[in-house]
């Protein structure tokens, strides 16, 4: 009975032992890895006057330092077409 009861607590033991290191390995295995899709990003200027150009370079150069897709909308006659883009 005490062999019996010798055997369950090893193999307790030995399961907790694999559940914690499948998860070590599942965290090192998959947190380390960077994401290679990059993200969609949708700006919406308010104008297209020289402070939204300012904008729009900024907005670009950062697509290209942190890779991202990049999508612009500029109006071109104010607000009328501001809100017709969204």
């Amino acid at each position: 009975m005490a062999d019996k009861k010798l055997n369950h607590s090893l193999l307790w033991v030995v399961l907790a032992i694999a559940l914690v290191l499948a998860a070590i390995y599942n965290r090192l295995e998959f947190s380390s890895s960077t994401s290679t899709i990059a993200p969609r990003i949708a700006f919406l200027a308010g104008g297209s006057d020289p402070f939204w150009q300012q904008v729009i370079v900024g907005a670009k150069r950062a697509a290209v330092d942190y890779p991202a897709e990049l999508t612009l909308f500029v109006p071109k006659n104010g607000v009328e077409d501001q809100t017709a883009d969204l």
